[in-house]
């Protein structure tokens, strides 16, 4: 039973069309890709959903904190660079730089609070965490603003501290050398005042040095120190320059001394520069405290920001790892999947190919076989339907093409026989032609018998007209030959048998050629005769030999007729040369697949060409013998040397048609090559 339905499967696979088996597979295969698809569609969706809360929770909450974090450490290294600054327009930019940083910090808290959810599975990301970070950010945004104010303030201090520092270091170091000029001046003799002098000089050099060392000093505590003991100096300067007056009351009349004495004095006043100094010394030292709460504050926040960072990251690795196990499993059935599809296309594939590659051997051994010109036999119908109906469709092109090269090995033999006679008429033609010029050499012989024979020209000459009439008539019969030719060559069966038609009726005009050419050699031996008779009777007459002129009238009409029968060979060649020429068009319009017979035909016309050339040239040479006809009115000498030139161009014509039968016998040839070239092929 089994067997019976695998044969019937077989059955039905042998006789159904490749496209309905190739349709079948495709369906196949599109199902198998519906189902890979369904399976890899779930695998996504659970990515997606994976993916949809990496990108809507776990990745903005991390990036939230991450630009959080930022904007903190941010504005820490903006306070830390604005301690630093001495210039008010920069610190003012840094101001508001900080004061930027630290609202962009609130704003990314806001949307750090966004994520603030009990089921976001993140501890570290409660409310309460939240608002004690708002909280920890307000102190840090209110100790940034202290400490930039508190910089703003030293810088504004610091211009004004410079401006007196330099008026109060000008008077301590001028008092020492001004008070020992005028010491030396008003006391070098008095000991009492030298030695108040001396403590004066003292006390002031002693003072600079410890001014320069306050300027310099950072730590609040040695500052004070060094406050204490220029307080003492001063006392000690004042003790010394009240003892000085004392003994020399004029001295407070030099303003060199008391200018910086009063400068000095003034520098230790409520707002000298000794208390500003000590007053920047503490806005600095609160400015660092504060400076180190903003650090603590900002890493405090950081930390707990990067606790936050911790289990977002490992909420994603949670994730990645789930996106990572179900793109495995979505692999691995999409790769089992695709094994089983490319198993069942491997074997259709096999299947098909076999089958296919049968029928195909059988088409293209049948195609190698007519490559060999083997046209017999047929090809067996196997395969798919399509294959089938190509290799009937081969067959009937093959049998079409046996039958046609049948008609042509006909045709082609026909033509062969046909161009034999026109090689033999075109020989009796030259041999004619060649007694023509033995008679025309005879011509000078036979001029006295010139008179005799004016009648029979005359009537000769009549016939000779009819004869040209019927030549015409014959020329117009042949053109209808050659039109009907020329139709019935796009048949091919029908085409060699007109073109024997159309040989026959060229045999029956070249022998109309040669009666014409035999009665122009008659013309010619009594023209001959007829002059002599006319140099006979001229030599008896002499005087009287004026009668001469009648002859020589008549030998010009003897020319004339001459020269007109002359113009109808010629009308009648060049119809002969259209007849040819038409017949080698229908034959190429019949056998284009034939080169060699294309070949054949232009050098027929060629042949037919030359043949008009030479027909000319009759005609040029006949227009020759009526000008010599003329000038035979003065002298006969010119008629012989016409008549010499006519012999000449006889022989001329002679070579030319030597020349046709020479084209005539390579037509054959040509004929005999084609026949020879279909014998090739087996029908």
């Amino acid at each position: 039973m089994i067997t019976i339905q695998m044969l019937k499967f077989f059955s039905f696979f042998s006789s159904s069309s490749l496209i309905r088996i190739i349709s079948s597979c495709f369906i196949i295969f599109i199902l198998f890709i519906a189902v890979l698809s369904w399976q890899g569609l779930r695998g996504l969706h659970t990515v997606a959903e994976q993916f949809e809360h990496l990108s809507e929770r776990s990745l903005p909450l991390a990036i939230t904190n991450a630009e959080l974090v930022q904007s903190i450490l941010e504005s820490t290294k903006l306070l830390s660079t604005g301690v630093r600054v001495e210039d008010l327009p920069e610190l003012k930019n840094l101001m508001s730089d900080v004061g930027i940083k630290t609202n962009q910090t609130h704003v990314e808290l806001e949307n750090l609070r966004k994520f603030a959810d009990p089921q976001n599975g993140i501890p570290a990301l409660t409310g309460e965490h939240i608002s004690r970070l708002s909280d920890e950010l307000d102190k840090l945004k209110h100790l940034s603003q202290s400490i930039m104010s508190l910089q703003h303030q030293r810088l504004a201090e610091r211009a004004a501290l410079d401006e007196v520092a330099d008026s109060f270091r000008y008077g301590v170091s001028s008092l020492g050398p001004e008070m020992s000029r005028i010491a030396n001046m008003f006391a070098f003799e008095n000991p009492e005042a030298m030695d108040a002098a001396n403590r004066f000089i003292s006390n002031a050099s002693r003072m600079e040095s410890l001014f320069l060392m306050l300027m310099m000093e950072k730590k609040e505590k040695k500052a004070y120190k060094l406050y204490k003991e220029l307080r003492t100096r001063q006392a000690g300067i004042s003790l010394a320059f009240d003892d000085f007056t004392e003994w020399y009351p004029d001295v407070l009349e030099f303003a060199s001394l008391t200018a910086p004495y009063e400068m000095v004095q003034k520098g230790f006043g409520k707002q000298g520069i000794l208390k500003k100094l000590l007053a920047e010394l503490e806005l600095v030292n609160k400015q660092k405290s504060e400076l180190n709460q903003a650090l603590s504050l900002a890493t405090l926040v950081i930390e707990q920001l990067d606790s936050i960072s911790e289990s977002a990251g490992k909420q994603i690795e949670q994730k990645k790892d789930l996106v990572s196990r179900t793109i495995d499993l979505t692999t691995h059935s999409q790769l089992v999947f695709a094994v089983v599809i490319m198993a069942i296309m491997m074997i259709v594939w096999l299947t098909l190919r076999r089958w296919i590659c049968a029928a195909l051997e059988h088409i293209i051994e049948r195609l190698h076989a007519l490559a060999a010109k083997d046209f017999s036999g047929s090809l067996v119908e196997s395969g798919p339907s399509e294959l089938r109906v190509v290799a009937k469709s081969l067959n009937e092109v093959v049998d079409s093409i046996r039958a046609s090269l049948n008609q042509v090995t006909e045709t082609s033999s026909a033509l062969y026989q046909s161009s034999e006679s026109s090689h033999q008429a075109s020989e009796s033609s030259h041999k004619r032609l060649e007694h023509q010029n033995q008679a025309l050499t005879s011509m000078s012989s036979t001029m006295t018998e010139i008179e005799a024979s004016i009648r029979e020209i005359a009537a000769i000459t009549q016939e000779t007209h009819k004869e040209s009439q019927t030549s015409v008539t014959h020329a117009l019969a042949g053109v209808d030959v050659l039109n009907q030719s020329q139709e019935t060559l796009k048949l091919l069966n029908s085409t060699l048998d007109t073109n024997d038609s159309a040989m026959n009726e060229l045999v029956e005009r070249v022998e109309q050629i040669h009666s014409m050419v035999d009665l122009i050699s008659g013309i010619a031996e009594s023209t001959n005769l007829l002059a002599l008779n006319a140099a006979i009777e001229a030599a008896r007459a002499g005087e009287a030999g004026r009668g001469f002129a009648v002859v020589a009238d008549e030998v010009r009409n003897l020319a004339s007729g001459t020269s007109q029968q002359t113009e109808n060979i010629r009308g009648q060649m060049n119809e002969l040369v259209d007849s040819v020429t038409r017949s080698r068009t229908a034959v190429q319009n019949s056998r284009t697949q034939m080169t060699s017979v294309l070949k054949s035909g232009e050098e027929v016309k060629h042949t037919f060409t030359d043949i008009e050339k030479i027909v000319k040239g009759i005609s040029d040479r006949v227009e020759q013998i009526s000008v010599a006809a003329e000038q035979q009115e003065e002298a006969t000498t010119d008629v012989n040397r016409s008549i010499n030139l006519i012999s000449e161009q006889s022989s001329e014509t002679a070579q030319s048609l030597h020349e046709v039968v020479d084209s005539a016998g390579q037509v054959s040839d040509i004929a005999n090559r084609q026949q020879e070239m279909l014998t090739l092929y087996k029908l």
